[in-house]
């Protein structure tokens, strides 16, 4: 494998890596935190799911339209360098506002149900975003099936590793005290950027643009 293939592939398990991260500690807390912590009432809630289920079921063909529309048309002339830079260009962009609106959910600034359905359809845009210029990315920078598998198991491997946040958030998670659990996520947070440098927002920003200048050799 060559070299720019290689710095390809662990960009691409990195993408996942930051997207995974985040991601498996809204899906596991989201629920606890509204139901249990904020006292939403259960039928707010299952109200507020629906409005989610009818936004998400939306938005991947939206966004998915407003993406690739103008590829498709016949008078369409966008070279697959330019396509791959477009792509990644959108998660630069889209990388930061996922994690701001991440961070957002969990401190309500809105009355609590309308903060939820606002904070859960506002997180799965940027998601939706993130993702299908992820999976995009697989098909536009990969020529063979030699080169798909590889680029699929450096996702994979980015998602397991992914994992620890998973691990690292049940450590100190306390239902009944949320303030704590806010605290030690900030401290977690400020001591990562400090030490390990993996704050998701900046490495969403450097990893897409590292693929942009290094793996295709611009």
């Amino acid at each position: 494998m060559s070299e720019s293939n290689t710095i390809r592939n662990r960009c691409y398990g990195l993408l996942s890596f930051f997207l995974a991260l985040i991601h498996n500690v809204f899906l596991i807390y989201h629920v606890d935190v509204y139901v249990y912590s904020y006292k939403i009432d259960k039928t707010s809630f299952w109200i507020g799911e629906v409005i989610f289920l009818v936004w998400n079921s939306l938005n991947d063909p939206l966004f998915g339209y407003m993406s690739d529309s103008d590829i498709v048309t016949e008078n369409a002339k966008l070279g697959q360098t330019d396509l791959i830079v477009r792509r990644l260009t959108s998660m630069r962009r889209t990388g930061p506002f996922l994690c701001l609106s991440f961070l957002l959910f969990w401190t309500p600034i809105l009355p609590i149900w309308s903060h939820f359905v606002v904070g859960i359809c506002l997180y799965d845009s940027f998601l939706t975003v993130m993702d299908l210029n992820l999976n995009s990315l697989l098909a536009d920078i990969s020529t063979s099936i030699d080169e798909r598998t590889s680029l699929s198991k450096s996702r994979s491997i980015g998602n397991i590793a992914a994992s620890v946040s998973v691990f690292i958030s049940y450590a100190v998670w306390d239902q009944r005290y949320l303030a704590a659990f806010k605290v030690k996520i900030y401290w977690y947070r400020n001591n990562w950027r400090r030490f390990l440098k993996i704050w998701p927002p900046k490495w969403f920003w450097c990893t897409a643009s590292f693929i942009s200048f290094k793996s295709l050799g611009m």
